[in-house]
């Protein structure tokens, strides 16, 4: 009997151990995986949500996994409203795709507005450099704009204020300036 604990020992230290594949079971649910696809294999039955995970670098995102696949990164907000186990269609997960890049641009361009206030083309083309949909910055310029953190009246009285105080500039000068930040003849 010691001997064969010997060599199971000995083979478990010097054999190589398999390592895990995209054919291994999952860790979570033990069924095999068949490698990287895209959300939305079957369309006829519904998706099935296998899983809500925080990211690893990221407090307050979480990973959201349809049918053991990775289907998308979503913001603490939008993760709060599914749960596992839940059904979802495809057109329930591009809708949350869309949902998670609008909470993005928000968050972009509330972090944008932050140092100093900007006008509406200015958070626009900030987000598009940042690559978000442009559906998601018409809605996130309208939430701004209603929530009063965007103004290009109030802008450009604080634009012409801090000009005349710091650097100032002839009124065509500053006419031109607004201008190029996309203020109409303010």
């Amino acid at each position: 009997e010691g001997e064969s604990l010997w060599s199971e020992m000995i083979t478990a230290i010097f054999l190589p151990h398999p390592q895990p594949s995209l054919l291994s079971p999952d860790r979570r649910t033990g069924e095999r995986r068949g490698g990287a696809r895209s959300v939305g294999v079957r369309s006829e039955a519904g998706l099935k949500i296998t899983a809500i995970e925080p990211q690893a670098k990221h407090a307050n995102r979480f990973n959201l996994y349809v049918d053991d696949a990775f289907a998308l990164g979503l913001s603490a907000l939008l993760a709060a409203k599914l749960r596992v186990g839940q059904e979802i269609t495809e057109d329930e997960v591009r809708a949350l795709e869309r949902e998670e890049a609008f909470e993005t641009g928000y968050e972009k361009a509330l972090r944008f507005l932050e140092p100093r206030p900007r006008s509406a083309n200015e958070v626009r083309q900030q987000l598009l450099k940042k690559k978000i949909a442009t559906d998601a910055i018409d809605r996130v310029v309208e939430r701004l704009t209603g929530a009063g953190l965007l103004d290009d009246t109030a802008f450009a009285k604080y634009w012409v204020e801090n000009r005349e105080e710091f650097r100032p500039r002839a009124g065509r000068a500053l006419r031109f300036e607004l201008k190029r930040k996309g203020v109409p003849d303010a």
